[in-house]
């Protein structure tokens, strides 16, 4: 299955749940977004603001999702986390797809063997979160939409390859 999420300042959210689940600085996992590179340092501080301020529980999905996450970023958690019981794999694309992923991990740690990250998008902290998860990307598709456009097309070229 293709996962991917559409929407505008969702990459806050996941900055600050990828900084809570890697035990890193905003500095290092918040990019620009839908946005410029003048909003960075911004963001950056608003983050660490509603870190200090919010104090999540590593440990808890369900406390981190309450204090940074938005609906999509819950729904895509919840979704990924039924791959195990699936027996699914899931092609995961974009960074907050990924940060989905991570959390979903804390729920359910084997649901990473079914994961597959078909891309890296310029997202900054998109290869922090899966080196996390333990993935590394298929292609290097310069695909950075997070639309589910690069998982699809992962699946396309995975079905290929098995093929060949």
């Amino acid at each position: 299955i293709a996962v991917g999420e559409i929407g505008i300042s969702n990459t806050i959210s996941a900055a600050a749940i990828a900084s809570v689940l890697c035990g890193l600085h905003p500095n290092n996992l918040t990019g620009k977004g839908s946005g410029d590179s003048k909003v960075i340092a911004k963001k950056v501080d608003i983050i660490c603001r509603a870190i200090a301020l919010r104090k999540p529980d590593a440990a808890n999905v369900v406390d981190i999702l309450m204090r940074f996450g938005g609906l999509e970023i819950a729904a895509l958690t919840g979704f990924i986390s039924q791959a195990k019981v699936k027996n699914t794999m899931i092609m995961l694309d974009g960074y907050v797809t990924s940060v989905a992923a991570l959390l979903a991990s804390i729920h359910e740690p084997d649901v990473v063997e079914y994961l597959l990250a078909p891309s890296l998008s310029d997202e900054t902290g998109h290869q922090f979160v899966l080196d996390k998860l333990g993935l590394d990307y298929l292609f290097d598709m310069d695909i950075n939409y997070g639309e589910g456009l690069a998982a699809v097309l992962g699946l396309y070229l995975a079905r290929i390859i098995t093929k060949l």
